[in-house]
């Protein structure tokens, strides 16, 4: 029966979720770094070289010159040292690129969908595999909702996974596929066996739904 299975809305939420933290992470990591952490240190050597009988007098004045806290308890009580620094410039250098590769996952997924109908599977980004053109069905982590289609050709391969696409729709395109093939040709994922000793069952008995 001909399915179409569209990107799940839910995974497009979880991947920009992930990039906005990492993102938004990062930049406050570079702020700090480059802006916030010298400019608080420079205020605390303005502040502690001041003379202290006249300290606390003078900073109102002297502050609002340089547009910095006028308060002095305001003032940042320790100096912030070049590992402080460099720690921002490390988390920067992290979260930044994990954010960029999510966002781009993000992008990415917009529109695509995966498909089936009497003659095979189409996909959003031109892949096309034929029935009678799929060699074996790897369902081995069908569990955990991903099945690979493998062609004929012994190359190219077919990633079908409930997570990324709408469960549902997904659930009958396997189904389809596996229609079209012999039991030789599906690799099911292993069963677990039950323990007789243990009466109290559990979630590894056959027939619970690891994929939840």
């Amino acid at each position: 029966m001909p399915a179409k299975a569209n990107i799940w809305s839910g995974y497009r939420f979880r991947v920009g979720l992930i990039g906005l933290v990492c993102l938004g992470f990062g930049g406050c990591s570079v702020w700090d770094g480059f802006v916030k952490y010298p400019r608080l240190t420079t205020i605390f050597i303005a502040y502690s070289t001041m003379p202290e009988e006249t300290r606390d007098q003078n900073w109102p004045a002297y502050a609002r010159q340089e547009g910095w806290p006028e308060d002095p308890d305001d003032v940042p009580r320790h100096i912030k040292t070049d590992w402080d620094i460099r720690t921002q410039y490390i988390m920067a250098a992290i979260t930044l690129p994990i954010g960029l590769v999510f966002g781009f996952f993000l992008l990415r997924s917009y529109g695509r969908w995966v498909a089936s109908d009497e003659d095979g599977l189409t996909t959003s980004w031109g892949h096309t595999v034929p029935f009678d053109q799929i060699a074996r069905l790897d369902k081995k982590r069908w569990n955990k909702g991903i099945a690979v289609v493998h062609q004929t050709d012994g190359q190219q391969k077919l990633v079908l996974d409930d997570w990324k696409f709408e469960r549902e729709a997904m659930d009958q395109i396997v189904e389809e596929v596996e229609s079209h093939l012999s039991p030789d040709q599906v690799d099911q994922p292993a069963v677990a066996v039950a323990d007789p000793s243990d009466h109290a069952g559990g979630a590894g008995e056959p027939g619970n739904d690891q994929r939840d």
